[in-house]
């Protein structure tokens, strides 16, 4: 009912066309005659049906769900006799972006974005539908139900959707720069000061507050603590007065609060320092802040501070003096105690991280916490480690968000080795298989890291001594987390009554280091596989690099871990990423060297995540298949000839790799490129392609569709061959020889093997098979006598097989003999043409490309550009061919009398016809 009433309003073409097609249609509630629309091709439009206009369009929206929202005086004015205005919001759940977005309608404006999970439904019922014109003022609210179970409301206020003007409520480029240069003011007065305090109550939102926030510890170390403190203290009255209206407030008065005891003390370490240092200038003319002497008196300045702590304030809450007690100084500044328990790290990490770790973005994570406090990130990573092992679940910060942060803090850092270190003997610490479970995740988001960041991976040979530590780093990680497991169950041996205070999945430590070790092997064989090896790689193997970072790897897992999963990994990742740099084509080999020494049981077992099968699917797959952005056959023909042994041991192991596929193996290769087998033939030679190629699928089981496939697309590229003129087949019979007897029958008479429910017919590629087919054509009839038939019955079992048509090669030879001089055999051969008006273009176009002879006999001359079109574009130099030859007048009288005779008497070439006549006529009659 509702879609003829929308019908009866706008007509239907004007949402949806041959391209568009609806999935979703939902009416706006009350009158408003708003619909929303979602069709096909991932767009949403609102219309207004009363006006037919289409009002706004959002782009990119595939698989959007959505539903509207009204949104409404909480308080409520009933009491008052007023009708509390309700304001519509369209709420857009995007599953690929991961967002539900809120939408105001009257300002097609962006009020509200939220991050959910992916998996989520939109849970949402259209408005009670009245009659023809009137649609239900009420609609059930919007929710969306996630993967686990868990159902989101989303709430906004409706001050934020009828402020329009919303002054101040975000900073605005004028507002940021006068509170700039007011800040810059070494000495504030009284009403820049209440001025600066204005501008912070102006704001009205969360987020602006964040803004704030940021921009005023972007350069702490440059920052008044008495102007700061009391601009944090504006912003905790602030939040206090306004805790009700705005959500998250209070979220902000405890950071802001947190945030003065850490600006305090910065204050006090700033202040100490100038203090010794101050009273040692006198005793010396020269004094450093790292001479031991103020190190010392530093260390004393903060054990005085230890001591004004109140033994009465509670033990949970960590105090600024108690927070200080804990640093000594170092020649590098700051520093915390070596002796520290874990308890008091976690205590120092909550009372520096608590109030920003839920809101502060991991990107600035890193660059605001080491601006806002002059110690070193080892003291950090310690500190966040600690912190989060002991408080974070309370938080409800997720795992992800953890390793966001820790990352931040240790990439781009010199010291990365030491990091990690640290993490080890965090690991090693603390005996709870949670945490240590999440410290496996850091480690491959670690890896990732370092294979996604600019500063730390660049191609570069010289680097890689660097990397190999790092990744040594890593390992260390991973044993440690070893220990812990067998630390673990020697403890459940020993005490088999004990409680189990963590669940059964946790408990199964062991799968997770297995998981992460593959994750780590793919993770490092992708990382080496990027590396640019130096001009002298080519005359070596590779084993003064590779093969001793394998082995120190092997020694740092005491659990199972084989170099031969380490090899197979490398291979396949070399494989797919060998275009890059031809180098790698020799490191590839080598691998695949070693591979093919092992058995094939052994190889089976190398690793737990890969199927032997899939495996050598996959590596054909990466090897034969190649995005022609990156392929270039004039490079692999530069620079192949110098490695055709590598490449003849990469072709012949994928080939060998599908033999040992079975018939039903569900990862059935692709077709091999026709470039890539075309340059590789090219390049070594009829023999070693024979020997390689073909020979090599004769053992490729029958069963598998795309077997028969791969030999037909080596034979075409074959032919392809051919055309180039890189060596020439010289009769039917040595064709003949490189079909197996086996093949035959599948290949030319069971087309329903090779072509399958989901496969692209043959014609699709029609026209290069052609091509091919002529230019072997061209081959038979000038190795053909004069006089006598070329043998041509392959070329026939080829065009019944790749369902072409025999006549366009059967026209192709009749026109090639009346070059070659042999006009009774060519005239003999039209009785059996099929197409006559195909042959009599052919014909046409002959007789118009012919030039004026100046010989004595008459004669006419074809053209050189008319042969070369009849021959396909063959290059008749490399086959020593002539360059011309001679057609008779009276032959050509035959050839224009056949077209004359085919052609009809309306034919749009017939005044062109007529012109060949009368030339012809005027010739014959000299």
């Amino acid at each position: 009912m509702t879609v003829f009433f929308f019908f009866d309003v706008v007509e239907e073409d004007i949402l949806f066309d041959d391209r568009r097609i609806g999935r979703q249609l939902i009416f706006a509630p009350g009158n408003s005659n708003l619909v929303a629309v979602s069709d096909s091709l991932g767009r949403i439009t609102l219309w207004d049906l009363r006006q037919k206009l289409c009002i706004h369009v959002w782009k990119g929206y595939r698989d959007a769900q959505f539903g509207w929202m009204q949104v409404t005086d909480k308080k409520g004015n009933s009491s008052k006799g007023k009708q509390s205005p309700a304001v519509l919001v369209l709420a857009i759940f995007a599953p690929r972006l991961a967002v539900l977005q809120l939408w105001l309608v009257r300002r097609c404006q962006k009020i509200a974005v939220f991050k959910v999970d992916p998996h989520s439904r939109l849970l949402y019922t259209p408005p009670l539908w009245i009659n023809k014109s009137c649609v239900g003022d009420h609609c059930s609210p919007v929710c969306l139900l996630d993967s686990s179970g868990n159902v989101f409301s989303p709430i906004v206020s409706l001050a934020s959707c009828l402020n329009e003007d919303r002054r101040h409520s975000f900073w605005t480029p004028e507002l940021r720069k006068h509170f700039k240069e007011q800040w810059r003011n070494e000495l504030v007065s009284k009403e820049q000061l209440d001025g600066l305090i204005e501008m912070i109550l102006s704001i009205h939102r969360v987020d602006d507050f964040e803004t704030f926030m940021d921009k005023v510890f972007s350069n702490a170390k440059n920052l008044d603590c008495r102007l700061t403190c009391t601009l944090l203290e504006s912003i905790v009255r602030r939040c206090e007065a306004t805790a009700g209206e705005e959500e998250g407030l209070d979220l902000v008065g405890r950071r802001c609060q947190c945030m003065i005891q850490v600006v305090n003390f910065y204050a006090v370490i700033a202040a100490l320092g100038e203090e010794t240092h101050a009273g040692l200038v006198g005793e010396s003319e020269f004094c450093s802040p790292l001479d031991p002497a103020v190190i010392q008196a530093l260390n004393e300045k903060l054990s005085n501070i230890l001591s004004l702590r109140n033994p009465d304030t509670e033990g949970t809450v960590l105090t600024l003096p108690q927070f200080l007690g804990m640093f000594t100084y170092d020649a590098s500044g700051p520093v915390l105690k070596s002796d520290l328990s874990s308890e008091s790290l976690a205590s120092a990490g909550s009372f520096v991280f608590t109030p920003f770790f839920t809101r502060l973005p991991a990107h600035r994570f890193g660059r605001h916490y080491r601006t806002l406090l002059p110690l070193p990130a080892a003291s950090w990573v310690l500190l966040l480690c600690s912190f989060w092992l002991d408080s974070v679940r309370s938080y409800s910060v997720s795992a992800e968000q953890f390793l966001c942060h820790l990352t931040g803090l240790i990439c781009n850092q010199e010291d990365s080795e030491h990091l990690l270190d640290i993490i080890y003997k965090s690991v090693l610490s603390t005996h709870r298989i949670p945490e240590a479970v999440c410290l496996s995740e850091f480690v491959t988001a670690f890896c990732v890291s370092l294979l996604d960041s600019d500063g730390t991976v660049n191609e570069s040979w010289e680097t890689i001594d660097r990397r190999v530590v790092c990744w040594t780093a890593v390992c260390k990680v991973l044993r440690g987390m070893y220990v812990l497991q067998e630390f673990i169950s020697v403890c459940k041996s020993v005490d088999q009554s004990a409680p189990r205070n963590t669940s059964e999945e946790d408990i199964s430590l062991r799968n997770v280091l297995q998981a992460s070790s593959d994750f780590f092997v793919e993770m490092f064989c992708r990382y080496f596989s990027l590396i640019n090896p130096p001009a002298s790689f080519l005359q070596t193997d590779g084993n003064e690099w590779w093969r001793p970072t394998l082995a120190s790897l092997k020694q740092q897992f005491p659990f199972q871990f084989s170099s031969d999963s380490l090899l197979l990994n490398l291979a396949w990742q070399t494989a797919s990423q060998w275009h890059f740099c031809f180098a790698n084509v020799q490191l590839l080999s080598s691998v695949l060297q070693h591979l093919r020494s092992l058995s094939t049981a052994r190889l089976r077992h190398c690793s737990s995540n890969l199927i032997w099968k899939t495996y050598c699917c996959h590596i054909a797959r990466s090897f034969f298949c190649f995005d022609s952005e990156f392929f270039d056959k004039r490079v692999l023909e530069q620079r192949g000839r110098s490695i055709p042994f590598c490449l003849y041991q990469l072709i012949t192991f994928c080939l060998d790799s599908l033999v040992q596929c079975d018939g039903n193996c569900a990862e059935a290769p692709q077709v091999p490129c026709e470039d890539f087998l075309y340059t590789f033939m090219c390049t070594n030679g009829k023999l070693k392609l024979a020997k390689t190629l073909l020979d090599r699928t004769n053992e490729l089981p029958l069963a598998n569709k795309r077997n028969v496939e791969l030999h037909r697309q080596l034979l075409l590229t074959l032919l392809c061959a051919c055309d180039s003129h890189s060596y020439s087949l010289g009769s039917c019979s040595a064709l003949l020889e490189l079909f197996p007897e086996r093949f035959r029958g599948v290949f030319f008479k069971d087309m329903s093997v090779s072509i399958s429910e989901n496969e692209q017919s043959f014609a699709a590629v029609r026209q290069p098979r052609v091509s091919y087919l002529k230019a072997l054509n061209a081959d038979f009839v000038e190795a053909a006598p004069l006089g006598t038939i070329p043998n041509v019955e392959l070329l026939l079992e080829l065009c019944i097989a790749w369902d072409i048509d025999y006549d366009i090669l059967r026209r192709q030879t009749i026109v090639l003999m009346l070059c070659n001089g042999d006009s009774q055999t060519a005239f003999q051969l039209l009785d059996v043409v099929e197409d006559h008006n195909a042959m009599a273009d052919e014909f046409f176009q002959l007789a118009c490309q012919f030039v004026l002879c100046r010989s004595l006999d008459g004669d006419i001359e074809i053209s050189a550009s008319m042969r070369s079109h009849l021959s396909s574009k063959v290059d008749r130099d490399s086959l020593k061919r002539t360059l011309s030859k001679k057609l008779t007048v009276d032959i050509l009288e035959r050839l224009v009398a056949y077209v004359d005779e085919v052609t009809p008497s309306d034919w749009n070439n017939g005044a062109v016809l007529n012109y060949v006549k009368k030339s012809l006529g005027n010739l014959a009659g000299r």
